[in-house]
């Protein structure tokens, strides 16, 4: 047996340490939301909402409702509540329900002979206050177009004589 003190081995270099990987410093803002695919004109000149309301479910719009039914309502007999009733609303003037007193804004909208054409009720549900700067309606909007679509075939539906699709 060879003494411990006799044994010659190579001695193996030691390894450099590895530096650990550096963070980089990230800016503090928010990702900016995905881009929401709304309904714009096309080639022919209609709007683009025409070809959603095709596929649009009148069931699925019901339960969208639901978020609006704390303040609107929209039976045929139906009166108002905080906001107005909503029976027949597409395609009727704007802020023209005679028994609701509207905010000064929709009454100068409905003044200038705005209609709620399936466009301009979409562009008004997205952000309600946006779209008509000192409405009272303190809903924040519908993000999801589909949710808006079917919200508009149900009201759609809510109508003695329903607008023809555009």
């Amino acid at each position: 047996m060879t003494p411990a003190s006799e044994v010659t081995s190579e001695a193996t270099p030691a390894a450099e340490p590895v530096p650990a990987p550096v963070a980089e410093a990230t800016p503090a803002v928010e990702p900016a939301p995905a881009p929401v695919a709304e309904a714009a004109p096309v080639a022919d000149g209609t709007s683009a909402i025409a070809a959603l309301l095709v596929n649009a479910s009148v069931e699925d719009g019901a339960r969208v409702f639901r978020k609006c039914a704390a303040c609107h309502a929209v039976a045929a007999d139906g009166r108002n509540k905080v906001g107005p009733l909503l029976y027949n609303v597409v395609g009727s003037p704007v802020a023209s329900n005679e028994t609701f007193r509207y905010s000064d804004a929709l009454s100068q909208l409905g003044a200038d002979g705005s209609v709620w054409t399936f466009d301009m009720l979409n562009e008004f549900l997205t952000k309600p206050r946006d779209f008509v700067p000192g409405t009272k309606m303190g809903f924040s909007g519908l993000r999801k177009e589909e949710d808006r679509i079917n919200l508009l075939a149900y009201l759609r539906a809510q109508s003695d004589s329903p607008v023809p699709l555009p």
